[in-house]
């Protein structure tokens, strides 16, 4: 399984972090495993910032759960991983 960031939802506004099967592409139903929805983080850096840096404080991330959606965007990064697993739950 690979470590991914998926933007879901009608606009792509909800953030997903978990661990996805295969590649998927946008558009593409996925099972997201240990999916944590990342409610809040300082935007100043961006997805991609989130993506490479990791949670700045005051990030708000919920508790894991396995959950169907699809993909909106898909970055597949692993530079933040060990942080966003060991952020506190919201």
């Amino acid at each position: 399984m690979k470590t991914a960031i998926v933007c879901t939802g009608t606009h792509g506004r909800a953030v997903l972090y978990g661990r996805v099967e295969g590649a998927p592409m946008p558009g593409d139903a996925v099972v997201v495993h240990g999916a944590r929805m990342i409610l809040e983080w300082d935007g100043t850096s961006g997805l991609f910032g989130l993506a490479t840096k990791g949670p700045p404080s005051g990030t708000r991330i919920t508790a894991a759960v396995t959950t169907a959606c699809v993909v909106r965007q898909i970055i597949y990064e692993p530079h933040a991983s060990e942080a966003l697993d060991a952020w506190p739950i919201a």
